[in-house]
């Protein structure tokens, strides 16, 4: 049954009116004898609760939403919905971004806008309950206050994770125990640790990098990072991962194929335009690092566009590629063009409510002449994510190609790989292959999301460690080599 301006069961509403209570709350300080004496009046009073409300973000507002949070799958879902009004391409994105488009869903709610069934005012009410933490409500995953006062904010979150995967004859399973620790130290500086426990059969190589392994399991810290922001300039220093694109399953400029990095990045924000630049600690032992940039410009008509310039480098730490006002390829190429630089332009397009269309397009090395005397280097990725196709409610369904060159992420110094301990920091597919991707996800409650995923894979004979020498065919056929072929079938749980 679909609504219009009235929830189903009302737990949305519940939610925006205690919010509404706690901030004017807020406003007093403490409490009166008159407001609480006509709490109940005031509850039932929308209208009245809803126009006396102002907005309070702290510091720990600010910190990023660690990348496996159970959030991202239903902000995902309502964003193609053309519910929510938030951009997805830079991840991790923070709590206040979550809540000020949450902020937006309320006046949607008011102007009698809002379309949703019972599942789905679960799936709302479970945002608020996360990101307003004024709930005393037990029945979902809230965020435990450990300690709380004036200035200093602790708060913390646990989840359980299960996924069964069947790649060609072998079958893999995942189990991770995760617990995140956020807060702040005052108005300005917040912090965010993740404690990552994962038990995982037939891990692959970039499971265990860094990492030793006990009795099967291995524990990590993939985030450990401390936020100063203000109002439209924040940096971040320490542990996180960064995810710079709009694919779903990888992006070809940075993504999660490498689990995290060390490093600061500081962002600007301007109304619709981000400002992104990045100083990563790729390697320590090996002095590799990875700077860059990003430019992006938020949803203007439904269309967002972003381009970022990275490049690697190593055994010394270079000061013009710290500069975010820089153009890299001219610093490196006016240092000898010894370094490996990258662009890439990612765009998302809403085409209408409950479908968007997505891609991006990297350029490792690219050829002036007219008869190019080395290969070029691309490559492209093609998405679309459609919501409640056939009017089926609730399904979600995303499709993905990617396509990577031979020789992308290689480079004539070795050092200087697009890689770590030969892992590519890149998309996961590495260079010289191709993939499709297709899931079907079903909301039944905000921690039951049961998905399906089929994928297809080549993969021909370029490795990351092999580029291009002089004297062989810059443009072979696509995929090169003995070309080896997989299909994956992918079951799990959200739980």
């Amino acid at each position: 049954m679909m609504v219009s301006g009235k929830l189903t069961n009302g737990l949305l509403l519940i939610q925006i009116l205690k919010m509404e209570i706690r901030k004017i709350e807020i406003i007093n300080i403490k409490p009166n004898f008159v407001i609480s004496q006509f709490r109940n009046f005031i509850l039932s009073s929308m209208v009245l609760a809803l126009f006396i409300s102002i907005s309070t973000i702290n510091a720990s507002e600010r910190d990023p939403i660690p990348m496996e949070h159970w959030s991202y799958q239903i902000l995902e879902y309502f964003a193609t919905e053309g519910i929510l009004k938030i951009e997805l391409e830079t991840k991790p994105v923070t709590r206040e971004e979550v809540r000020l488009a949450l902020e937006d869903v309320k006046e949607q709610y008011l102007n009698g806008k809002l379309n949703i069934d019972h599942v789905e005012d679960d799936l709302l009410s479970s945002l608020y309950e996360e990101f307003f933490p004024i709930s005393k409500q037990n029945f979902r995953n809230v965020p435990k206050t450990i300690y709380s006062d004036k200035f200093t904010l602790l708060k913390e979150e646990s989840s359980i994770g299960i996924d069964l995967t069947k790649n060609g004859e072998d079958s893999e399973y995942t189990a991770n125990f995760k617990t995140s620790l956020w807060g702040n130290l005052g108005k300005h500086i917040s912090f965010l640790e993740t404690i990552k426990i994962l038990r995982k059969k037939n891990a692959g190589p970039n499971d265990s990098l860094g990492v030793r392994e006990w009795k099967g399991s291995r524990a990590t810290a993939p985030i450990a990072l401390f936020n100063l922001s203000f109002p439209h300039f924040e940096i971040n220093a320490g542990r996180t991962f960064n995810w710079l694109g709009p694919g779903r399953y990888g992006t070809l400029l940075l993504s999660n194929n490498y689990p995290y990095f060390d490093g600061i990045n500081t962002i600007i924000k301007l109304s619709k335009l981000k400002l992104s630049s990045f100083f990563i600690v790729i390697n320590v032992d090996s002095l590799k690092f990875l700077s860059g940039h990003r430019i992006e410009i938020g949803n203007i008509w439904g269309v967002t566009l972003g381009f970022n310039e990275f490049v690697i480098y190593s055994n010394r730490i270079e000061p013009g590629y710290l500069n975010p006002l820089f153009i890299l390829y001219g610093e490196q190429y006016n240092r000898g063009d010894k370094d490996n630089i990258m662009w890439s332009f990612d765009f998302s397009i809403y085409l209408f409510r409950k479908a968007k269309l997505y891609g991006e397009f990297l350029i490792d090395d690219f050829q002036y002449e007219a008869t190019p005397p080395a290969p070029n280097k691309f490559g492209s990725l093609l998405g679309v994510h459609i919501t409640e196709p056939f009017s089926l409610p609730r399904l979600d369904i995303s499709m993905e190609y990617t396509r990577i060159k031979k020789w992308v992420y290689t480079h004539k110094y070795p050092e200087n790989m697009y890689s770590n301990y030969s892992v590519c920091i890149g998309h996961p597919f590495g260079p010289d292959g191709d993939g499709f991707d297709i899931t079907l996800r079903e909301f039944f409650r905000w921690n039951i999301i049961p998905q399906l995923h089929f994928g297809y894979r080549r993969k021909g004979e370029g490795r990351i460690d092999e580029p291009w020498e002089k004297g062989s065919a810059p443009h072979p056929k696509f995929a090169a080599g003995i070309v080896k072929s997989t299909i994956l079938y992918a079951i799990s749980l959200f739980l």
